[in-house]
């Protein structure tokens, strides 16, 4: 019985770090080794290692301390824990309240079950002549799951930022056509005596970065707009002209890391394409 390799999991740990490749591919080589009998105990401190070495690459302390939503624990000496890596790793900056419930306690699920595996590798490393030579199908069960619960992680972070602007799509959406219409932009105001925005359509936007204190998005759009051309009495008296078109447009906005309803967007990080029109 001999586990093999996850073409999956060696391609996002290599494209971490590739040590952290060749740290999975030792813990897979030392259980392979079937005339070893500290094989499982030899693969099982791989296995552990790999997770703390993974954590330092995607949840390093010195951010996980800049998180708001960070609070040291006592226990440990420097106030993180595995807890904290998982958490950082997901969430990155952003509080788990700006997420879907059903998602937090997801993760929460995730995390619980993967510092136990954490917790069972370790039993197996400071080992005994009672712990070696382990039950072979209870061994590569143990490191299974603990591949699984690897995947699940991988999948769960690079799903994040995807779930997180799902929940906040709507209230992008409000603050941005609230933006357009109470404000006047000049790349349109010039282009007809009365220049108006009818309809903010084909919005779409994705997240640039995450800092500590704001989730920053890039996206674009389009305005549907009425031109008008003379005074409402000129269009009154049949002298007027009206027509419509529309333009393209980017936008840059910020979501508070902590609270979710605080979303801000500039009127002049919003920037109007009218080529068109001259062209």
């Amino acid at each position: 019985m001999e586990i093999k390799e996850n073409i999956e999991l060696s391609k996002t740990l290599e494209s971490i770090s590739p040590f952290l490749k060749d740290v999975y591919l030792s813990a897979l080589l030392s259980f392979n080794q079937k005339n070893n009998k500290l094989r499982f105990n030899n693969c099982s401190t791989n296995f552990r290692e790999l997770f703390r070495l993974f954590f330092e690459e995607v949840a390093p302390d010195s951010e996980i301390k800049k998180a708001h939503w960070f609070v040291p624990d006592s226990s440990s000496k420097n106030g993180i824990t595995r807890a904290h890596r998982v958490k950082y790793s997901v969430y990155n900056f952003i509080s788990p309240s700006n997420f879907q419930k059903d998602f937090s306690q997801d993760v929460n699920d995730l995390s619980t079950k993967l510092l136990s595996k954490i917790d069972q590798f370790s039993k197996y490393t400071h080992f005994n002549s009672k712990i070696v030579n382990i039950n072979e199908g209870l061994a590569k069960a143990i490191i299974d799951e603990a591949t699984e619960l690897f995947i699940n992680l991988l999948q769960t972070m690079a799903n994040s930022k995807e779930v997180f602007l799902e929940y906040v799509e709507e209230k992008i959406q409000d603050e941005l056509t609230h933006t357009l219409f109470l404000n006047t932009f000049d790349k349109i105001d010039i282009l007809s005596t009365h220049t108006s925005i009818e309809e903010v359509n084909d919005i779409e936007f994705k997240i640039d970065r995450i800092t500590p204190d704001n989730v920053v998005i890039v996206g674009n759009g389009s305005i549907h707009c009425e031109l008008q051309y003379g005074s409402d009495s000129d269009q009154r008296n049949d002298l007027g002209y009206k027509t419509n078109d529309s333009y393209p447009f980017t936008f840059t906005g910020y979501i508070n890391t902590s609270v979710i309803s605080e979303i801000r967007i500039n009127p002049n990080e919003i920037t109007i394409d009218t080529d068109e029109f001259y062209n």
